[in-house]
């Protein structure tokens, strides 16, 4: 007799695992289905916040791209107009230098025409 009852107590516990859920009344339903929806509200809320943040993020990334591009081409410029000054200074002393180097030369062979300078006359009239 003990055998039976345990094992109808076997099957019918075993059975209540099965049971389908019990209806719940129209109050409960709604209740689960607001907390639900809170629920959601709140996820939907964190999203907002978390891409906030990123857009946040995004724009000031965007803006310290910006001023490092505007640093960098500022130097850029800075240095260019440097080289291109120095370029000036140089190109300049090598045309007073050549400028120079021409008068000498234009003086000395005056000099060889007028035939102060005989060696640098002969080497003129060599080459003319």
């Amino acid at each position: 007799m003990l055998v039976v009852l345990m094992l109808v107590s076997l099957l019918s516990g075993a059975r209540s695992e099965f049971k389908e859920p019990q209806c719940l009344s129209y109050f409960d339903y709604e209740q689960k289905l607001i907390y639900k929806l809170i629920s959601i509200e709140d996820e939907v809320k964190k999203f907002r916040v978390f891409i906030d943040e990123l857009k946040n993020n995004q724009e000031k990334k965007t803006r310290e791209q910006d001023d490092r591009f505007e640093t960098t081409l500022a130097k850029f410029e800075n240095d260019a107009e440097k080289a291109t000054n120095e370029l000036k200074v140089k190109s300049d002393k090598i045309v007073t230098d050549l400028e120079d180097k021409l008068a000498d030369l234009t003086s000395a062979v005056d000099d060889a025409r007028k035939g102060e300078n005989l060696e640098l006359y002969m080497l003129f009239q060599c080459y003319h």
